[in-house]
């Protein structure tokens, strides 16, 4: 690694950023650095792309590259989700919660104190220059705001924990958190990390799951710095992500459900009055409700190998799209009301579960169903529907629970800022987030 020296500010720098790199899609990176107007073509690196722009251009240029590295960590790879919502808190007291914040970690650590002046509540960049290699200490890498018209309306931080892998080898545990003053949203964003070793003796403890983490941060940061987070209602969650659900597939299905039913039903009901007539003495007969059970029954088993011999998956993402639905369904697990369970998904996320022959044979009991335990929706990446061709999707897992609400993206290429905040914002549109004290 070259010493590079920046004549301007007359002081050495030292790139020292490597346990970061993990958490950015280095191309990705590259061509946003481009597009800020940076000359980087022939780098291979983001040590490279560093010291070429601090010897060749204005020291002050280098925080346009440090709030792009510090966005590509936060909103690549940082795939499960947490989402809550605060009460109404002002900037100035933020502000100094984040201060006490900063104040604790720097006790321990393990952060230069050259580097710990730079850490203060308006804001910083320090994810190019920490290389904290101690296992168990904790600090905040980057903090900024991002404001509209001279308003503050988000603010944005790195929690990262220093811990052992399997390989006993260093690495960075980073919790990514975004709070949305506009609409009082907190999220967490966490990357899972397989296989982290036990702290040994001489170590510090540090978290070694997602949810341990989650938990961390939840307690040791959110709620010191926006006091009181909602109350998770988990029933009225999983009633509503329940009637998304329903909606998408009540959509999707609408008018091949309705041509199935115009030239299915009557012949339908009179065979199932036939076969009552054929199994049953007079007196053993199912009743009217169970007759019409039945009915409904082979009805959507008629609708199933309808689709089946009609559509392909392809043809279904195709009409979600043209109606401008925000996605589809590829998986779920319900609950029913006389408390029977279900669950059923499809084979991939550009399969809507909707196609599946389970689903149809499971509908009735669906239909019938008042809650989602979780679910998948593959989500159109055409937010704006400019695109009637575009179908590409992202697929999430969503979990409900009395002690978070959670979306988990799957895919393997890097997410961004904009589907995770529209993913979010569609998702929170139909939850009953009630400001009550947690």
């Amino acid at each position: 690694m070259k010493t590079t020296l920046n004549h301007e500010e007359n002081i050495q720098y030292f790139y020292a950023g490597f346990l970061f790199e993990e958490y950015v899609d280095f191309n990705l990176f590259k061509e946003t650095v481009i597009k800020a107007g940076f000359n980087v073509n022939d780098k291979e690196n983001i040590n490279d792309i560093y010291e070429h722009i601090v010897n060749n251009e204005d020291w002050s240029h280098k925080k346009t590259l440090d709030k792009i590295y510090f966005e590509s960590i936060l909103y690549s790879h940082l795939k499960n989700v947490y989402v809550h919502t605060f009460n109404k808190l002002s900037i100035e007291l933020f502000k100094q919660n984040i201060d006490k914040i900063l104040r604790e970690l720097k006790t321990d650590s393990n952060v230069s104190t050259n580097f710990q002046r730079q850490m203060n509540k308006d804001g910083f960049y320090l994810m190019d220059a920490l290389n904290v290699t101690v296992p168990g200490s904790t600090f905040i890498s980057g903090l900024d705001y991002v404001e509209k018209h001279g308003e503050i309306q988000k603010a944005r931080l790195l929690l990262v924990q220093t811990i052992k892998n399997a390989e006993n080898k260093n690495k960075y545990f980073i919790a990514g958190i975004e709070f949305n003053f506009i609409e009082k949203t907190c999220l967490i964003m966490i990357r899972n990390i397989p296989k982290i070793k036990e702290p040994d003796e001489n170590s510090s403890d540090y978290n070694r799951s997602v949810s341990s983490l989650y938990n961390y941060v939840k307690s040791r940061i959110i709620k010191k710095i926006v006091g009181n987070i909602t109350v998770i209602n988990r029933d009225n969650d999983r009633e509503s992500m329940y009637k998304i659900c329903k909606e998408l597939d009540e959509k999707l299905l609408k008018d091949v459900r309705q041509e199935v039913n115009d030239k299915s039903y009557k012949t339908v009901v009179d065979s199932v009055a036939q076969y009552m007539k054929k199994l049953y003495s007079v007196n053993e007969r199912p009743g009217s409700h169970d007759r019409e059970g039945l009915v409904r029954n082979i009805q959507s088993l008629l609708l199933s190998n309808y689709i089946n011999n009609k559509f392909d998956a392809k043809q279904l993402v195709k009409k979600a799209k043209k109606l401008n639905l925000v996605g589809y369904t590829t998986k779920l697990k319900f609950k029913g009301n006389n408390a029977n369970t279900g669950s059923t998904r499809s084979s991939s996320s550009k399969h809507p579960v909707s196609a599946s022959d389970m689903f149809h044979s499971l509908y009735i009991n669906f239909e019938g169903a008042k809650e989602l335990e979780h679910w998948g929706i593959s989500w159109f990446t055409d937010t704006k529907f400019t695109d009637e061709k575009d179908i590409n999707v992202i697929q999430t897992t969503i979990y409900s629970t009395s002690k978070h609400f959670k979306i988990v993206f799957l895919p393997k290429n890097p997410l961004n800022e904009e589907i995770i905040n529209y993913v979010v914002k569609q998702l929170n549109k139909q939850r009953s987030l009630v400001p009550v004290n947690e």
